[in-house]
């Protein structure tokens, strides 16, 4: 029975605290009972859009959704508790942020953080994230999401390089109609030199 003396009752989706207080109101003989719950919601993490992975004080990958699973190339049971999340950060930016004392996602200092970094897959393939992460409450632990920003920082980097094409082109064309200024304006002084000696031809 969940009533026997003893009894604790661990429901991982025991959602609010209503199903627990009508166990405790219910308990036979007025006794006590002894509760622990807690609420992982394991359905919107597994759903969620964003990649999401929650992780150990030493950087160990504890869960992950299917979405971040995809983007990593490898089945959730080759990384749940065997893949350091650094595995996936591409080197130089594991130095950069080791530079900046950010390279672990739980500090001291700080709980809730943002950075952007590129994520490597299995196959050495490269995407641009930002990196939202929190620590959860009473835990060593943290929770965080993943957002691509790929195709952004795609966009981002052609608009660069065409704004900076066209202020070459504008440079250029800048140069040669300064140049064409000058000879004009030599021409202009040429012509008035003839001018002045054919006036002075004239009037011999």
């Amino acid at each position: 029975s969940l009533f026997e003396a003893g009894n604790k009752i661990i429901d991982p989706c025991c959602g609010t605290g209503t199903f627990l207080e009508q166990l405790v109101r219910h308990s036979i003989n007025g006794e006590p009972t002894h509760l622990v719950g807690f609420e992982i919601l394991p359905a919107p993490y597994a759903l969620a859009h964003y990649r999401m992975v929650i992780l150990e004080e030493d950087g160990i990958i504890s869960l992950v959704n299917e979405e971040f699973a995809r983007m990593t190339g490898f089945p959730k049971n080759e990384i749940e508790g065997k893949k350091l999340w650094s595995e996936f950060v591409v080197p130089e930016d594991i130095e950069r942020l080791e530079a900046s004392g950010r390279a672990h996602l739980i500090s001291k200092s700080e709980s809730f953080r943002q950075d952007e970094y590129r994520f490597q897959d299995r196959n050495g393939r490269q995407r641009n994230i930002f990196l939202t992460a929190d620590v959860i409450p009473g835990t060593r632990k943290s929770v965080a999401s993943l957002a691509d920003i790929t195709a952004r920082r795609k966009v981002e980097e052609d608009l660069r390089k065409a704004r900076a094409e066209l202020e070459s082109r504008v440079e250029q064309r800048t140069k040669e109609l300064t140049a064409a200024n000058e000879e004009l304006k030599e021409l202009l002084q040429k012509q008035d030199v003839f001018s002045v000696f054919f006036q002075k031809v004239k009037d011999l």
